[in-house]
């Protein structure tokens, strides 16, 4: 009797990388060259300064080069304004404070900025280098704040998730085994993105947890890729909204709960049951990416380069850079592994099972693509010992980077 595992795809907790610099990482955009250059010259002996003159420039900055502390943004670019660059940058690195630079703005603009950029400050053109140093070393000190306060909240709230998922696995492995594998095709389209992924990763891990209302026989015939009655799917639709109504109890969870309360709108912002979509979260799109491959690979037998064909074939739907990251991505998913064989006691907490395992009565005790958790190695140990003594399972082995 053999089954597979696979060893886990690293999705660790999503804290941001924040390598020890000696100074600030600061991105400054102008297209005035003469006053970009004073700005670099004022602040490069405190801070590690990027200097770019468009708002293109300063996307591929934050997306290739950051994280950065501060970006300090004029408010008038030739191709754009600073508040809808800032805004964009809130997107793509909330934890960068945002400055804006401008010598004409009125207050219709300083609410926009507010609103819609969420900026820090604003700082005066011409700005005096002491004050300029001075507004720019207290947007780094914000920093350090929101960072230090997301770090424990990323702790803290990931070890409180992990621990209901824990539970899940145990209560309804197919489940706890979508979400796994949902989880992990979703961290590696925001990586892939660079996109804040920790809010991502704990929406992918909560996002099945509703299927423990469903009948047994329903849930089993989801993940089987059967085909469903109306009202079956009905309930099947409501899981992203279970699943949000759980965590709307939990302070500080609104950006999970708007991922999951978006996971069904298009990308193209089309009425869903008659309201209109204001705007659907980066993390949202990504989410139903990762979800609807997994539909198609898992449950309807697609092989991963049509599923990721059929998914980017579907116009208004998906958001294409999403599906042209998982496309990059899924590369891992066949490439460079090798297997070797171990026994089902032997497996250890990390792993992935890539088959289905049954219990010698035909009962499915670990589903494939689920994790092998504490909680379950447990159970393993305290109710299948004799059986996972004499149960070989294939392990797949990611190769060491």
């Amino acid at each position: 009797m053999t089954a597979s595992v696979l060893l886990r795809h690293p999705v660790t907790p999503a804290m941001p990388d924040r390598p020890a610099k000696v100074r600030p990482p600061v991105l400054c955009v102008d297209d005035e060259l003469h006053v970009l250059q004073g700005i670099e010259r004022t602040l490069q002996s405190r801070f590690a300064v990027t200097a770019v003159s468009n708002a293109a420039d300063a996307i591929v900055a934050l997306q290739l080069g950051g994280p950065f502390a501060v970006i300090v943004c004029d408010f008038r670019l030739a191709e754009t304004d600073g508040v809808r660059l800032l805004t964009q940058v809130r997107e793509i690195a909330p934890m960068t404070v945002r400055l804006l630079l401008t010598g004409h703005a009125s207050m219709d603009d300083a609410i926009a900025a507010i609103n819609e950029g969420h900026i820090f400050g604003f700082v005066r053109k011409p700005c005096r280098p002491d004050l300029l140093v001075q507004r720019v070393s207290d947007a780094v000190a914000q920093h350090r704040l929101l960072t230090v306060e997301q770090d424990l909240l990323e702790k803290t709230l990931h070890g409180a998730i992990k621990a209901l998922t824990d539970l899940m696995a145990v209560s309804c492995p197919v489940a706890a085994a979508r979400a796994t594998r949902v989880t992990r095709y979703a961290c590696d389209i925001a990586v892939a993105m660079r996109v804040e992924r920790w809010e991502i990763e704990i929406a992918g891990m909560v996002s099945q947890i509703g299927c423990m209302t469903l009948p047994p026989e329903l849930i089993e015939r989801v993940y089987r890729g059967a085909t469903l009655e109306v009202w079956e799917q009905a309930l099947v639709d409501r899981l992203p909204t279970i699943a949000r109504n759980i965590l709307g109890t939990i302070p500080r969870l609104e950006g999970v709960c708007a991922i999951l309360g978006h996971m069904g709108d298009r990308f193209d912002l089309r009425p869903i049951e008659g309201r209109v979509v204001a705007e659907v979260p980066i993390g949202a799109r990504i989410l139903r990416v990762a979800s609807d491959f997994d539909t198609l690979v898992e449950s309807r037998g697609v092989t991963i380069d049509d599923a990721v064909r059929q998914l980017g074939a579907v116009r208004g739907v998906y958001d294409p850079r999403a599906v042209e990251a998982l496309a990059t991505a899924s590369a891992f998913f066949v490439v460079g592994l090798q297997t070797h064989e171990i026994l089902l006691c032997d497996v250890e907490v990390g792993m992935v099972f890539v088959s289905d395992v049954l219990n010698p009565a035909g009962l499915l005790i670990i589903a494939r693509g689920q994790d092998l958790t504490a909680v379950l190695r447990e159970r393993v140990r305290n109710q299948w010992s004799s059986f996972a003594e004499r149960m070989r399972v294939r392990v797949i082995a990611t190769p060491t980077v």
